[in-house]
This record gives C-alpha cells, sequence and structure tokens, in this order.
C-alpha cells in the first residue's frame, strides 16, 4: 500500500516493520488526521494512563481515531511486561484482528517493536526482523532467545 518504509506524519515519524504493522513513538491530535489521510485502517495504543503526561489521554486518542473512521484498541503495558509470551499473546490476537495497516504506538516505539518482533516469531526469519527493526532504530537483539523459543513452538 505504501511506496516508503517511513512516513513523517504532522508531528510523529511512523516507522514501518512489515507491510500491515508500523510502529511510532508518541503521536498527536494531528498525526491521528494525518495518519486517516494516508491510508492507516486501525490504531494501537499501549501507553499506561501514568506514561501519557503532556501527551493525549486513552480517551482522547479513542474519541479522535474513531472520529478519524479508524479502528482503535488500547492495551497499556509497561516495558516489563513486554516480554512475557502470555502477553505477547494477547497482543498478537488483538493486533490480527483488526485491518492493517496498522499504526501501533508507545513513548519511544521500542515496546511496540519488541511486540512485533514477539507475535511474527515463527512467521517471519528472527535474523531478518532483528536486521528490520535495527533499520528503523529499534535495537532488539535482547529478545533473540525469546524469538527462537517461540518460534520452535509454533512450528
Amino acid at each position: 500500500m505504501f511506496k516508503t518504509d517511513a512516513i513523517k506524519l504532522a508531528d510523529t515519524k511512523v516507522r514501518k516493520l512489515d507491510d500491515g504493522y508500523w510502529t511510532a513513538g508518541y503521536i498527536t491530535p494531528q498525526d491521528i488526521k494525518m495518519a486517516a489521510d494516508c491510508g492507516f485502517k486501525s490504531i494501537v495504543n499501549i501507553l499506561p494512563k501514568d506514561d501519557t503526561d503532556q501527551h493525549m489521554t486513552d480517551a482522547l486518542a479513542q474519541q479522535l481515531v474513531e472520529s478519524a473512521g479508524l479502528n482503535y484498541r488500547y492495551m497499556p503495558l509497561y516495558g516489563h511486561q513486554v516480554n512475557n509470551e502470555y502477553i505477547a499473546t494477547a497482543y498478537g490476537s488483538m493486533v490480527e484482528e483488526l485491518p492493517e495497516p496498522i499504526l501501533t504506538y508507545c513513548r519511544s516505539g521500542t515496546r511496540v517493536t519488541l511486540l512485533w518482533a514477539m507475535i511474527r516469531a515463527g512467521k517471519l526469519n528472527i535474523d531478518d526482523m532483528l536486521d528490520r527493526a535495527l533499520d528503523n532504530g529499534y535495537d532488539i537483539e535482547v529478545i533473540k532467545e525469546d524469538l527462537q523459543m517461540m518460534a520452535k513452538k509454533r512450528r
């Protein structure tokens, strides 16, 4: 759909991890409108409520996303929760039901990148995923062994 691997919205740069999954740090109300105009179908927010000072609340994000005609999901996660197979499975189930392309965001984009790798383990080559994440500014090498174990379980 998109002919580029990165898109600059009003205030935020979003990065493509695969055709259906894009990642970003904090987004703004202006970014939401622009994301809809660019063709995104869904937005996923994993920012915990206490991680939103000076940024949009979940309620405001939901209102703006739905007003723009997009699907919205909220699953607040702290960094220490992300490297958990149960949470990754729940997140993956939520993401799989959404129309693509999906814009996912957290504070910096790292948590949603980690989750992407965890839900794609066994479907995509692990080294390719690690390279793709690093190309987009996210070093997730620390979970390589976890990804290998997840991929092995899913085969």
